[in-house]
């Protein structure tokens, strides 16, 4: 916006001939973009919720960083995208809620979205120690400590944000070509020390988050390389086929107990492997997809803050870009998890689809949920195999038992 402070520093004035409001072209398709990226965020989040909520089987250590993740994305999507559906009918910059409410909105947009990239930083540094350092990660990942992690969190975003609810503020904005006089929703401090200000978040909530996460996947890819060679050069061996027994494989710090029969042991080991290996996928995908989606806009605003004024980038249409490419990441996760994580996905069809069309019980045996054909009202789950004990609690938590693999 080519806006400028007046002599007394209390009124904006905008500049001639600038333009106030926007075309009907760009109101439709920013509110159908927007209404989009709203409602499957808002939903995908509230259902990740309420599954590890629901669902004791969902309830690892990794799911708890995942639901304080979509509470942060859901923060972003209320404190961000559904004010952003209503912009474009009102003149630009303008805000009617009063200074409070813009207080609030601003602090809640940085709480949500710096808090989402310490959630990333803080599940990736679970599944570091949980693969990396299995033994460690007895004592270290377990339910209470990621509780008080996640809440350390969310502490520690509230009180490092809230200097926010002082310096947002409304200010008068005087439209000249209108002969009007509207509200809008800004800072207290100038521009040039916002910036300072700005590259401070920038650092801390995204450039560090970002260097750790791809330290730790790196070594976290290494070592399962490393304990997939060395699980399949133990577990073919000619001693192992001969009879029923116990084996310790041990390699790259990563210790596997398995009860194995006749072989049958090798393909679960094996699932068991693959299922952990899809769990970093996953969450890389998530890390990468936060990196990519939020470099424009935060590239723009850096841009901006130390441009000269005349040299500053303004355009309806890339702002709109750049907004929903951040949005959207707060939508994707849920999506994600469905497409990449079974469990997930099974979660997800139980809650909204199975239980209406099929009549649930719980297995008495596991925690897994069976879902019962009413035609048939035969188990629809496949028998049961071998029985695999990981030493990472963090993986298979509530049970350790890795049981219908």
């Amino acid at each position: 916006m080519g806006s400028e402070l007046s002599l007394n520093s209390t009124i904006l004035i905008s500049e001639p001939n600038e333009a106030v409001d926007f075309s009907s072209t760009y109101q439709i398709v920013a509110t159908l973009l927007l209404i989009i990226v709203f409602l499957t965020g808002l939903l995908g989040n509230l259902l990740v919720i309420v599954v590890v909520i629901r669902s004791e089987e969902m309830r690892t250590i990794t799911n708890f960083y995942l639901v304080s993740l979509a509470c942060s994305d859901v923060l972003i999507l209320l404190s961000c995208t559904l004010p952003a559906i209503f912009d474009s009918f009102f003149y630009r910059g303008q805000f009617f809620l009063g200074p409070v409410f813009c207080a609030i909105f601003i602090f809640l947009q940085y709480l949500g979205i710096n808090t989402s990239a310490l959630c990333i930083t803080a599940f990736t540094v679970e599944r570091y120690i949980g693969i990396c350092h299995p033994i460690r990660a007895q004592s270290l990942c377990t339910h209470h400590r990621a509780k008080l992690v996640i809440l350390s969190l969310w502490v520690f975003g509230v009180l490092y944000h809230s200097s926010w609810l002082y310096l947002a503020t409304t200010f008068p904005y005087r439209l000249v070509d209108e002969n009007l006089t509207i509200q809008t929703c800004t800072y207290r401090v100038e521009r040039d020390e916002y910036a300072y200000i700005y590259m401070v978040d920038l650092v801390l909530f995204y450039i560090l988050p970002l260097a750790v996460t791809c330290t730790l996947y790196t070594l976290i890819a290494r070592t399962l390389c490393h304990s997939a060679r060395g699980l399949k050069m133990s577990l073919t061996s000619p001693n192992l086929q001969e009879k029923p027994e116990t084996q310790h494989l041990k390699k790259d710090k990563l210790e596997i107990r398995c009860t194995v029969h006749k072989g049958v042991g090798v393909e679960a080991a094996k699932r068991v492997q693959a299922a952990r290996l899809q769990v970093v996928k996953m969450l890389i995908v998530v890390t990468v997809l936060f990196a990519v989606l939020w470099l424009p806009y935060r590239s723009w605003v850096v841009y901006n803050s130390f441009a000269a004024e005349h040299k500053r980038f303004y355009n309806d249409w890339f702002y709109l870009f750049i907004k929903i490419m951040a949005y959207t990441n707060s939508a994707m996760n849920p999506i994600l998890y469905s497409a990449m994580s079974k469990k997930f996905r099974h979660a997800f069809i139980t809650q909204i689809c199975i239980s209406k069309l099929f009549p649930i019980e719980n297995d008495t045996k596991g925690s897994r949920t069976i879902c019962k054909s009413s035609e048939h009202g035969r188990n629809s789950l496949r028998p049961r195999s071998t029985v695999l004990i990981i030493n990472d609690p963090s993986e298979l938590e509530p049970s350790p038992t890795v049981q219908n693999v």
